[in-house]
């Protein structure tokens, strides 16, 4: 019997501003009673090893600093709290409104 546990959600791109081929993960998310048996770190070895393929010089991804959990994870990779970057958004009115 098989089931999906997990998933990793993420795109390559590459950054204009400082020329380095990127891997932005926008979703990682490992069930509840998954949680803790490895499959958060095979999912990222997995990012990881597409990351190389492509020649991506990092990765990237955001996260709450209220999910402690993930932050926990986050931290056993050794990654980097990048505190110098702001999210910003505009909602469904305001692209409305900026695409005129």
């Amino acid at each position: 019997d098989r089931k999906i546990v997990g998933y990793a959600l993420y795109r390559h791109f590459f950054e204009g501003f400082t020329g380095e081929r990127r891997m932005f993960l926008s979703d990682l998310a490992v069930a509840p009673d998954a949680r803790r048996s490895g499959v958060g770190e095979t999912l990222m070895q997995a990012v990881a090893r597409d990351a190389l393929k492509l020649d991506c010089d990092v990765i990237t991804w955001e996260c709450s600093d209220r999910n402690q959990v993930a932050m926990s994870f986050y931290d056993k990779l050794d990654a980097d709290r990048i505190d110098q970057v702001v999210t910003l958004a505009i909602d469904r009115n305001r692209i409305e409104s900026l695409a005129g």
